[in-house]
């Protein structure tokens, strides 16, 4: 078990210099709020529908941080049904 997550972290590291730098924040923003992000996506009123319009709309404006927060609220939701 501790060899896969080794190799999972090492993959991370790798996949993390790919990004753009802003992309990078937003994933130690994820990290460092997880408990918050959770918290206001657990009951979205959005469909899964318009999450995913705003999500698109967030890459295209390199807002690495709203797309974030828009992920996790789909993955919340598909969870829920």
């Amino acid at each position: 078990m501790s060899k896969n997550l080794d190799n999972s972290t090492i993959e991370i590291e790798k996949e993390l210099k790919n990004l753009p730098c802003k992309a990078i924040d937003a994933v130690y923003f994820m990290i460092e709020n997880f408990n918050l992000i959770e918290e206001m996506c657990r009951d979205t009123t959005f469909s899964c529908a318009e999450i995913q319009k705003r999500i698109e709309a967030a890459k295209e404006n390199e807002d690495y941080i709203l797309m974030i927060i828009l992920c996790a609220a789909k993955v919340l939701k598909n969870a829920e049904e």
